[in-house]
């Protein structure tokens, strides 16, 4: 289980954690070549063409979450002292990626480790596919379900490697007193990048580095030191 991962308690090193925000490839629509049909006894056509046209659609809203169909909306970071995002406002999705590397080679160079929740399932293979993708070059990640050292999957370890059931990110930072913003839901992220709205896609993957980093620190995995207030001029 993810406790007996070598990395797992990671408090007095060096650690980075991140979290990503998806989107539809712009072009997905081409891929989805699978043929839809509406049940055998359906007669009417204007039903039959409804009937497609919503499987499609919801089709389209799935492909934000699939690897091969999606692309990336903007990259949170969070370290010790500081915090950053970006989004594809001002920033191409090669570019948000280099960054985000730049950042975990650093770390890596430290001896120190990548954080995330659930990001050995869905962040980190979609950064790594991503890139690919776009002739990014990125560092050694290991991303094996038993064999993931400098990754610590916060998900990971409070489902025991998934024996237990998984819970979102929202569930347990209520259920540990922990401060969760949930004015806006990772599915509403495409509807929100359609509409220009990225300010808000900025302000919840801000929120969700936040609260990951604290659920971390929560459970004993990293230290966050404390800041102390700006002194005041007088």
């Amino acid at each position: 289980m993810g406790l007996n991962n070598e990395n797992a308690h990671v408090t007095g090193r060096p650690w980075l954690v991140f979290d990503i925000e998806t989107m539809p490839l712009q072009d997905c629509a081409r891929y989805l070549t699978e043929p839809i049909e509406a049940p055998s006894n359906w007669k009417d056509a204007a039903k039959i063409a409804a009937y497609i046209e919503e499987a499609r659609r919801k089709q389209l809203d799935k492909a934000a979450l699939d690897l091969d169909l999606c692309e990336i909306a903007a990259i949170g970071i969070g370290l010790p002292l500081e915090s950053d995002a970006q989004t594809r406002q001002t920033t191409s999705e090669a570019d948000i990626l280099r960054g985000l590397w730049s950042f975990v080679r650093t770390i890596q160079r430290d001896g120190g480790v990548l954080v995330g929740f659930n990001c050995l399932s869905f962040d980190l293979p979609i950064l790594l596919r991503r890139s690919l993708y776009l002739g990014v070059e990125t560092p050694s990640i290991a991303v094996d379900k038993y064999r993931h050292d400098g990754v610590v999957d916060v998900m990971d370890i409070l489902t025991f490697s998934g024996k237990v059931s998984m819970r979102s990110l929202g569930f347990y930072c209520k259920r540990f007193g922990i401060p969760h913003d949930d004015s806006v839901d990772g599915a509403q992220i495409p509807a929100l990048v359609a509409a220009g709205a990225w300010d808000q896609v900025e302000a919840h993957v801000r929120a969700d580095v936040a609260e990951t980093m604290a659920l971390a620190a929560r459970i004993g995995l990293i230290h966050v030191p404390v800041q102390e207030p700006a002194a005041q001029v007088a």
